[in-house]
């Protein structure tokens, strides 16, 4: 957990989903960044076809790491039976595949991370572990109540978005967080993007200016595509990677 105090710039990783091409990508972009700490909101696993390339580089990389839902699956098939049939495949497929000693990585991981003015789940900031999804112009005062500091972090949708309580759906790439609002940030997905847009991403946001940017960037998406699919994997996994979808 961020200790209170410390003014840090962090970036804001999730739904990486065993795409080792797309992560390598991003890490080797924080020094350009000044990036101090690094937070994995969830779904390291899943879909892609590198689970154990993607654990260990979280596992080193990362300073916080918090569960998702695929990464529950992982460990616990039972969790996947709200999957469709090619996530299912995917998280069984990924299971077999993963080294026995990331499975207690991923059953130590906690469901939320707590800093003084920010929150972090994967899913919804009410009930993290329902996995529910926060769509623009649909937050409940309940999903607002849930949690006290002025951001909330999330990943789970794959599709990067900016909330505020007072203003709603903020279309900016960088947004200046006001004293007295609130805001859910969902920083979208490393590893499977699903807004149209093939590119990853990420956000950045800086303690000191008290500034959020959301990151977009090219990575080699057709590696990706050539790994899922020479592991066997569903063609549909691969195939979103070309769409962004």
């Amino acid at each position: 957990m961020p200790r209170k105090g410390d003014i840090m710039r962090y970036a804001i990783i999730s739904d990486i989903h065993s795409n080792y091409t797309a992560l390598y990508t991003v890490l080797q972009s924080m020094p350009r960044f000044m990036i101090d700490k690094i937070i994995c909101l969830g779904d390291i696993v899943g879909y892609g076809a590198e689970p154990n390339e993607c654990l260990a580089a979280v596992q080193k990389e990362c300073d916080y790491v918090i569960m998702g839902n695929h990464d529950q699956a992982l460990v616990n098939p039972k969790a996947a039976k709200r999957f469709n049939e090619e996530a299912k495949i995917s998280i069984l497929w990924n299971r077999e595949q993963t080294k026995e000693k990331y499975f207690s990585f991923l059953e130590s991981l906690a469901m939320r991370i707590k800093a003084s003015d920010f929150y972090c789940v994967h899913a919804s900031p009410l009930h993290p572990e329902k996995w529910g999804y926060v769509t623009p112009g649909k937050v409940t005062s309940k999903e607002w109540n849930s949690f006290e500091a002025p951001i909330c972090f999330i990943g789970h949708s794959h599709i990067p978005v900016v909330i505020s309580k007072k203003g709603g759906k903020i279309d900016h790439s960088i947004v200046e967080i006001e004293e007295g609002d609130k805001y859910i940030i969902n920083v979208g997905s490393i590893g499977q993007p699903r807004d149209g847009d093939r590119r990853l991403s990420f956000g950045i946001y800086d303690q000191e200016e008290k500034v959020f940017e959301l990151i977009r960037m090219e990575y080699d998406y057709k590696k990706a595509v050539k790994k899922i699919r020479k592991a066997g994997l569903p063609v549909y996994n691969s195939n979103r990677l070309l769409m962004g979808r």
